[in-house]
């Protein structure tokens, strides 16, 4: 495929700013060899920020130029490819694809669904409610979306809210608040937690209690408050109710359980038990999730060329690398460096957790008009931001938190995969135009979210 002219564009600036950076005299504080892993840095970012390559293309380029110019050794550049986190994601992935494929994503959302009322706001609870218990085991929104958007739809459309209307838009709200938004909540909801916690320093280490003790504040009000607004925005004024005999007529047609769905709830139960418990028992949750997906294959539950298939090789490639980038970092001198220069002019910010979190919400809110990359995105922020935490007494993932959520905004339409895949399964149900105020209600619930949880958070030590 032919590079865009902004890509061409965007691959020659970042050739020519990275050569610049890693020729001239290093400053006070940096050596040559620093200067060369600035140049390779730089220049890598640029080229995502333009979309020259794909992210894990372009970190695969900087990583063998890293090596080539004695930036680290490639024992040191793929270390993380033989460290716990790296493989919790890939195996999780894999618990992912079983549990997508055998069927129980949709017996099971049926059954939580069956006990709300037939209500429209019974309807949006209950979706809502189904995507928050199922997050935690498939950890990708988008496979999440893909696989419950035609549940929704048939839902709207056996209610009869015709496509546009303000009661199919409260549907597909409910949908994409308890499927994608808690991505953000749980540990394994999102192979993007597993590189956010990759930025985090030795010592500043987070388990999957951990993740949803210190998110739980922000989860909460951004379901709730954002399920409220919806519905009373979107509510009709001749809102219908849900027929009694369709979900009952839906678990008919799914018949018993099979083989496959019973040995993938009970192993998935097991290791959701032992994650919550790691404290407790001591077995690392990459250790449990080895264990459950090596089970899964050994009952053919899955089989490896299904396996291959299911697996996003492009974002594991990238996740193993991105994960030792700050490292690298580090051990050439830019970490000091980049404290040294950017620090006192973040840092009296960082002295005030009620202006440096709300603002860091807001650039990059801001920003996410600009930088289309989730990846790239978070990528620079915890470049940036982690060794800056670090020195100002600030726990890292607090920030990198309010990074990961502000990102999620939609309401710009190619901002977001999760939300571009969700209104294309949905199949018609809705249109961007249409959800521009559920939209900018997830941003106002984002924030206030960020907001509630300063105090929990300086509570909790973090800040």
């Amino acid at each position: 495929m032919e590079l865009t002219k902004k890509q061409l564009i965007g691959g020659v600036i970042g050739i020519v700013a990275g050569l610049a950076l890693a020729f001239l005299p290093p400053p006070e504080g940096l050596t040559p060899q620093g200067m060369i892993c600035a140049g390779l840095v730089v220049g890598s970012l640029i080229w995502m920020i333009f979309g020259t390559a794909k992210e894990f293309v372009v970190m695969m380029i900087t990583y063998g130029l890293f090596i080539v110019t004695g930036c680290c050794s490639f024992t040191r550049g793929m270390g993380a490819f033989a460290g716990t986190t790296w493989w919790i994601t890939l195996t999780a992935l894999i618990v992912g694809v079983v549990f997508a494929r055998s069927g129980l994503l949709n017996r099971l959302t049926l059954n939580i669904l069956k006990r709300f009322p037939v209500t429209l706001k019974g309807q949006m609870i209950g979706i809502t409610a189904a995507g928050v218990i199922v997050s935690p085991l498939i950890p990708s929104g988008t496979a999440r979306l893909a696989i419950a958007g035609p549940l929704v739809k048939d839902m709207s459309d056996n209610v009869g809210y015709e496509h546009g209307s303000k009661g199919a838009n409260a549907l597909f709200s409910a949908f994409y608040t308890g499927w994608n938004l808690t991505s953000h909540m749980f540990l394994s909801a999102s192979f993007n937690c597993y590189q956010i916690i990759g930025f985090m320093p030795e010592g500043y280490e987070i388990s999957w209690t951990r993740w949803l003790t210190i998110s739980l504040p922000w989860s909460v009000v951004v379901l709730v408050l954002t399920t409220l607004f919806c519905y009373k925005y979107y509510n009709p004024k001749d809102g219908k109710d849900l027929d009694k005999r369709y979900i009952v007529e839906k678990l008919e047609k799914l018949g018993s359980w099979g083989r496959g769905e019973k040995i993938t709830m009970v192993l998935l139960v097991a290791a959701l038990a032992l994650w919550i418990t790691e404290s407790y028992h001591g077995i690392a949750a990459a250790t449990v999730t080895l264990f459950v997906a090596g089970l899964l294959m050994l009952f053919k539950v899955i089989t490896p060329k299904e396996m291959s298939n299911g697996l996003p090789m492009d974002l594991l490639i990238y996740f193993g690398l991105l994960a030792q980038f700050g490292g690298i970092m580090g051990d050439n001198g830019l970490n000091d460096f980049i404290s040294g220069q950017i620090g006192p002019i973040i840092t009296p910010m960082m002295n005030s957790p009620w202006v440096f979190l709300p603002f860091l919400c807001i650039l990059v809110m801001a920003l996410r008009l600009i930088i289309n990359s989730w990846v790239t995105t978070y990528t620079i922020f915890g470049v940036l931001l982690v060794p800056l935490c670090v020195s100002a007494g600030i726990h890292p993932f607090v920030a990198m938190f309010t990074v990961y959520v502000a990102i999620g905004v939609f309401y710009a339409k190619w901002q977001n995969l999760p939300y571009i895949t969700a209104l294309a399964v949905a199949d018609g149900l809705t249109t961007h135009e249409k959800t521009i105020p559920y939209a900018v209600i997830y941003c106002i619930t984002c924030f206030i979210g960020i907001a509630v949880c300063i105090p929990y958070w300086m509570m909790l030590g973090l800040i």
